[in-house]
């Protein structure tokens, strides 16, 4: 069982334990996020674990290469009124082709974020968008490449409050890279990634 599997798993367990009211009202989401201010704590810090699979297609060719691994990913930002959140990121993942070990792909992921905040009394629904700059090191049958690319990126996230400074967020994101480089030989390729992500993690409100 591969850690993306293992992740979706507890993006499961974790999203069905958030609706049940653990240790009275008082410890539950709806009661810290009710009564949370709009003018206080409304600067955030994310740190994040994920489980990334990834799909690349190189230029001029028919099929891709498929590869899984783990990152992490840190960001800030800020929460207008408990509605909008705007912030940056940065994100750094490292992955293996299941048929070829020696077949790698390291990503480093930065970028900025707009997301929409919806309120429910199990946990806050975010949705956003995001523009991304990528820097990439491909290595495929023992040549290594170095690709800059850009691209943009889709998230789904759930927040449970375990406190007014503190929440559990659980993402999906979803990411497509365009990148340029050139190979050993200096032929240019153009390689196009589409990278998933399930990730976990805790924010801190400032």
């Amino acid at each position: 069982m591969n850690a993306f599997r293992i992740l979706k798993m507890a993006v499961l367990a974790v999203s069905l334990w958030s609706g049940i009211p653990a240790f009275g009202y008082q410890l539950t989401h709806d009661y810290y996020n009710r009564f949370r201010s709009p003018y206080k704590y409304n600067l955030y810090l994310t740190q994040q674990v994920n489980a990334a699979q990834a799909d690349v297609k190189l230029s001029g060719s028919e099929g891709g290469q498929k590869f899984s691994g783990n990152g992490l990913q840190l960001a800030a930002g800020m929460e207008h009124f408990r509605f909008i959140q705007t912030g940056v990121f940065f994100g750094t993942t490292q992955m293996q082709n299941s048929d070829k070990s020696s077949n790698e792909m390291r990503m480093t992921d930065s970028g900025v974020d707009a997301k929409m905040v919806m309120s429910t009394p199990v946990s806050n629904i975010i949705v956003g968008g995001a523009a991304v700059y990528s820097r990439a090191n491909l290595n495929l049958e023992d040549e290594k490449v170095g690709l800059n690319g850009a691209g943009y990126r889709g998230s789904f996230e759930i927040s449970y409050f375990a406190s007014t400074q503190v929440s559990l967020v659980l993402s999906a994101t979803h990411t497509v890279t365009n990148y340029s480089g050139k190979n050993s030989k200096g032929e240019a390729v153009s390689p196009v990634a589409r990278t998933s992500r399930l990730g976990a993690g805790l924010t801190v409100w400032l």
